[in-house]
């Protein structure tokens, strides 16, 4: 039957027919009887690109890398210049913790750094540098890390006395003890330093108190604490949600207790409940100035035991999902100093040195060193610090004078190693140069901290705090490494996502839109709220197009121009979107593929994604503006992409290789890196290799004059690449009704003879519906004719 030639001039012209207009894209929230046959109701794996007006199948899938090993967590493409000028280009993935660098040539992966938590990081390109960050690095030093097409190295400098070493880890609670109505647990999922935390949960109810114990009579800790830093210790706890109600309310709600194998002879150190909050807290205190102790208080320079106690407000009170983790101490950070040989200072002074970066960045200042008064002598600095991050080249040393607090530049040395230099400079002779403060309202150079999302904002970066999302931390201009403490802007919304675009930078809360304007130079830096009713489900569901953005809020896409009037281009889908469970929004990506015109929604955990094709001038366009811009972003048409099972995207970017032409990369939960819609391919690389199959359904069409004809589908005509095609065509008594009839076949059309019949169908109904499916190439146009029934025309009279 499908060998089955018609004439199409045979056809006659008293056939009715339908035109379907699969270029018109998904339309699946509608009215049956009112919007017959204008969209579709299936449209997996293609799309409108290949020629305007048509509907091709997708292309397939290339793997682009080597396997990671685990699921790749982030993507990014990063263009800069190199030191002698030339253009470069880099691709960067994050697995298992390592931060690669992958060859696009061949998909090699070059580790860079281990060193991270796997999970999306936000990134900002300047300065010929991509800045790389995210909530969960908690372990990094600054926060964040940068890459300069050579090397790794942290995203801004810590100063001098801030450098941590860690005493105890939390990793492995089975080198722990605890306390008789506590039971402990490792936990890799929650941890400050990545390597897992030990959770205690007080279970018994025979004591008020549940702790965990490093060190005993039998192992002890051997911990000079007398010579750490500047005399303090830190250490991580977390108080899960309703914890701060359960615990004592008047006296120490947590305590350290340290001192020798049995605890005989203790300091402890105590936080009250006013002083906590849910959360990580960090405690800290001084070792020497305990709160209270036992016995005879402990030897600091020989600690043999730690506990750390939390205590509730009753024996029988219980509490589940406490945890510690990682007690360390800082580098001390502070010159000694000392009188030397007769010279020129006189006065009273203390020093304080900043590092300085091979990129020019300057830390703030340490800590000041102890007073010393000198009388025309020369001042002998010893153990000046010396710092553990391989960019710093240098350091400078900086003295007040009799304690005015303005510290004046006095020599930088050359080198990350030195730590003597004497000081013969006289009062006179000190440069007017400061050194940066951290707090400072003129120079501060502290670094970012965490970010939980950031963009750069009139040569600013610009980021969100991941412990209070209602707060901005922003970059002095110019300099992405240097985050004044008190350029912070508090909102009163949570901050979901940030987005460039035409008018500034665009800042999504929850519910509520603002708009950052300004350069804090030229101009003030404004914050304005912009829309009350419109919001991100998360950092990912944003995507800037062309200047203006694409949002994600609940189950509803908005195309904002205005941000103050966005368009909500999903409605013919939202029923669709709206079935999608809420962790599925918010952990949606959001990607261009200026390649194709389009803009992709990856769903979360699935196998399926969803294509807005902008210049398709389908159905959904906008009247008058196809004169204006012919790709104008409110102009398209939905279709779906469904990959191969198990092929479950983890994040996605736009790369360009050699020849400047955009690609969509994604990287899956099976390891590999992905270019999708590979021109040069019809399969799905994955799992041995896979053919694209795409599918339409369209909308049902009556096969009567009115809705209440009947009659029987009759030819399918085709215009179009295709030649063999899958059809199938359904008779129903109701538009949306249950199938009365199905036939289905295989059909070739050539261009000559478009037309091919449908097999008879004895059935008789007064809907059609056409699905088509196994063909290659672009449908430039679909029409089904059909014939109506002689019993529903009516009585038939004479004149």
């Amino acid at each position: 039957m499908g060998d089955t030639r018609v004439q199409p001039n045979r056809v006659g012209r008293n056939v009715p027919s339908h035109d379907l207009l699969v270029a018109a894209g998904l339309n699946t929230k509608h009215n049956p009887e009112t919007q017959a046959g204008i969209a579709l109701l299936e449209a997996v794996n293609v799309d409108a690109f290949d020629q305007f007006q048509t509907l091709g199948v997708v292309p397939g899938s290339t793997v682009v890398s080597d396997d990671h090993g685990a699921p790749v967590a982030s993507l990014h493409y990063f263009e800069y210049f190199a030191l002698d000028g030339t253009p470069q280009k880099a691709i960067l993935s994050l697995a298992d913790g390592e931060l690669n660098l992958v060859d696009p040539s061949t998909g090699a992966l070059t580790e860079l750094t281990d060193d991270l938590i796997d999970e999306h990081l936000a990134s900002v390109q300047t300065l010929d540098k991509i800045f790389l960050t995210s909530a969960g690095q908690l372990h990094l030093p600054t926060g964040g890390i940068k890459y300069d097409g050579h090397r790794v190295t942290p995203w801004g400098i810590i100063a001098p006395g801030q450098e941590e070493t860690v005493l105890q880890s939390f990793n492995d609670h089975s080198v722990l003890t605890g306390s008789t109505d506590a039971t402990l647990a490792t936990v890799a999922g929650i941890s400050i330093d990545g390597g897992g935390s030990t959770r205690v949960n007080k279970t018994g109810t025979s004591t008020t108190l549940a702790y965990v114990q490093y060190g005993s009579g039998g192992s002890p800790l051997n911990l000079n604490l007398s010579a750490v830093g500047l005399g303090q210790g830190y250490v991580w706890l977390y108080l899960p949600p309703g914890a701060l109600q359960k615990l004592a309310a008047s006296g120490a709600a947590v305590e350290i207790i340290a001192g020798d194998g049995s605890l005989t002879n203790a300091d402890h150190y105590s936080f009250q409940v006013g002083e906590l909050l849910p959360g990580w807290n960090l405690l800290t205190w001084v070792w020497g100035t305990p709160d209270s102790d036992d016995g005879t208080g402990a030897n600091i320079s020989d600690i043999d035991a730690i506990r750390y106690q939390y205590n509730v407000t009753g024996a029988a009170v219980t509490l589940s999902g406490v945890l510690w983790d990682k007690f360390y101490s800082t580098d001390e950070g502070r010159p000694t100093v000392a009188l030397g040989a007769a010279g020129n200072p006189s006065g009273t002074y203390t020093y304080r040195i900043t590092y300085l970066t091979e990129y020019g960045l300057e830390s703030n200042a340490g800590p000041a060193s102890e007073e010393i008064v000198a009388t025309s002598d020369i001042v002998a600095l010893s153990d000046i610090p010396t710092s553990s991050d391989d960019q710093v080249i240098a350091r400078r040393i900086y003295r007040d004078i009799d304690g005015d607090g303005l510290y004046r530049f006095v020599a930088q040395l050359d080198d990350n190693v030195t730590t003597t230099y004497n000081d013969d400079i006289a009062d006179a002779g000190l440069a007017l140069v400061f050194p940066p403060f951290a707090g400072s309202s003129t120079i501060d150079h502290s670094p970012p901290g965490r970010l939980y999302d950031a963009i750069l904002h009139e040569n600013r970066v610009v980021g969100v705090d991941p412990i209070n999302r209602f707060v901005l931390k922003l970059s002095d201009i110019g300099d992405p490494e240097a985050f004044r403490l008190v350029d912070e802007i508090a909102l009163e919304e949570e901050i979901q996502s940030l987005a460039n675009h035409a008018f500034g930078t665009v800042i999504y809360g929850t519910d509520k839109t603002f708009l950052m304007t300004g350069d804090g130079v030229s101009s003030p830096i404004r914050v304005d709220p912009v829309n009350a009713q419109l919001g991100a489900n998360g950092r990912r569901t944003t995507a800037s197009v062309r200047g203006f953005n694409f949002t994600v809020r609940e189950g509803e896409v908005f195309l904002v121009g205005q941000p103050a009037d966005p368009w909500c281009i999903n409605l013919p889908v939202l029923d669709s979107w709206e079935a999608m469970t809420k962790e599925e929004l918010q952990n949606m990506i959001v990607i261009h593929d200026r390649s194709r015109f389009r803009v992709v929604f990856f769903e979360s955990d699935s196998e399926d994604a969803w294509v807005w094709q902008y210049g398709a001038m389908g159905i959904h366009q906008v009247s008058g503006s196809e004169s204006v811009d012919p790709q104008d972003l409110r102009n398209g048409a939905w279709f779906q992409m469904r990959l191969p099972d198990d092929f479950q995207v983890t994040c996605a970017t736009i790369v360009e290789r050699a020849d400047d032409t955009p690609e969509l990369w994604a990287g899956a939960a099976d390891g590999f890196l992905y270019l999708l819609q590979d021109p040069g391919t019809s399969e799905w690389d994955v799992g041995g290799g896979e053919t694209v199959e795409p599918s339409i359904t369209c909308a049902p069409v009556p096969l009567g004059s009115d809705l209440g004809g009947r009659g029987t589908p009759r030819f399918i005509e085709l215009h179009g690449t295709p030649t063999t095609v899958d059809l199938e065509v359904i008779v129903r008594a109701a538009a949306d009704g249950e199938d009365l009839a199905t036939v289905s076949w295989t059909a070739t059309f050539a261009e000559r003879n478009p037309i091919v019949p449908v097999p008879r169908m004895a059935t008789v109904g007064s809907w059609a519906q056409v699905k088509v499916s196994g063909f290659t190439g672009a449908i430039r146009r679909l029409r089904l004719y059909y014939i109506p029934r002689g019993d529903f025309r009516g009585p038939r009279s004479r004149v």
